[in-house]
């Protein structure tokens, strides 16, 4: 038998595991939580912590230098290099071809769907109070948006969007399809005598307490806009086929996007949206790297291996241990897949 030389492609996972795995500063590290350009944590609230033409890369190398520093020191220099350059030591480095911020890209379906589409619905417009009533209205906009939720047919093969906009606990799939009928659904919540009001919804008592903290935009038409654009870039980026052009359009879009929502001085139409953002959105903006290397985001989200887990764990091994788990597991499985192969 022959010899076959093979090395790990990427290392796929969400972001805390990923900067485990790849021995990273976490995402909520001042000076480290990009490791890809200089930008800082605190710099999140600032418009030009989103635009990508003004990021000043680092040099991906000094992460492997400085792992190999923490491997073969003391655990005080290690301690030093990790809160001064951002790298402890993995066992990855060793690997040919390694580099852990590149080999590390970030993992699509938990960024986007779970975290950036997930705070748009629930952070800016739920908590936001976007979908406040006026005080004119008949029906209030959270009723008419689930309107729209309820009333959409779906093709059986695919997962159902919520069908209210504030429930428990949404799963990645929900949320992608969200995209599909968000700018609708906010058309049809927002439309006031057949067009999109430019008005503002009617605050709260705790939007009140929140604006002496920061104020932000309830203008109906700036939201919708920016939520137009965001939801077609992540369309765009999320196709099964993707040229390096339309990625970089993509990013473009989304670049943009959160760029106005980070924006806090006064724009054109004298509104502010200075609205919260978290990590993700400005470690998304470096997606044109991975897409560059490692083709489009179809191919190596985690999709199926987290229904594979769902299946795992849905195994009814009657809380036995000890090796009868495992054989009960393998037993499922092959019952699958056997009864999977005689249907089709």
């Amino acid at each position: 038998l022959s010899s076959t030389h093979a090395t790990i492609l990427m290392s796929n996972s969400d972001l805390p595991a990923s900067r485990k795995t790849a021995g990273l500063a976490g995402h909520t590290s001042e000076e480290w939580f990009c490791p890809f350009c200089t930008h800082r944590f605190s710099s999140l609230i600032s418009s030009e912590c989103f635009d990508h033409y003004k990021f000043k890369a680092r040099e991906p190398w000094r992460f492997i230098k400085y792992s190999f520093l923490a491997h073969f020191t003391s655990q005080a220099m290690r301690d030093e290099i990790a809160v001064q350059h951002g790298k402890c030591w993995s066992a990855f480095d060793a690997l040919p071809g390694w580099i852990p911020s590149l080999s590390s890209p970030l993992e699509w379906m938990h960024m986007v769907y779970l975290c950036l589409v997930k705070h748009l619905l629930k952070g800016i417009l739920l908590n936001g109070g976007m979908f406040n009533s006026n005080y004119n209205d008949v029906d209030p906009p959270l009723q008419r948006f689930e309107e729209i939720l309820n009333a959409a047919w779906w093709p059986g093969s695919v997962s159902r969007p919520p069908k209210k906009a504030g429930a428990g606990s949404l799963k990645a799939d929900q949320l992608r399809n969200m995209l599909t009928i968000l700018p609708i659904a906010l058309f049809h919540a927002w439309n006031i005598e057949a067009h999109l009001d430019a008005s503002h919804p009617t605050p709260t008592a705790a939007d009140y307490i929140a604006a002496q903290n920061m104020e932000r935009s309830h203008n109906y038409k700036d939201h919708y806009e920016s939520i137009l654009s965001f939801c077609a870039a992540l369309q765009i980026l999320g196709n099964r086929s993707i040229t390096s052009y339309e990625a970089a359009r993509g990013l473009d879009m989304l670049s943009k996007v959160f760029r106005k929502w980070a924006l806090s001085e006064i724009t054109i139409r004298n509104t502010l949206m200075n609205l919260h953002m978290t990590p993700y959105f400005h470690l998304v903006i470096q997606a044109i790297d991975p897409i560059t290397r490692f083709g489009p985001v179809y191919g190596w989200h985690v999709y199926p291996y987290e229904r594979h887990n769902g299946k795992l764990g849905r195994f009814n091994h009657n809380g036995h241990a000890g090796g009868e788990l495992e054989a009960t597991l393998m037993r499922s499985w092959w019952r699958g897949q056997l009864v999977t192969t005689l249907v089709a």
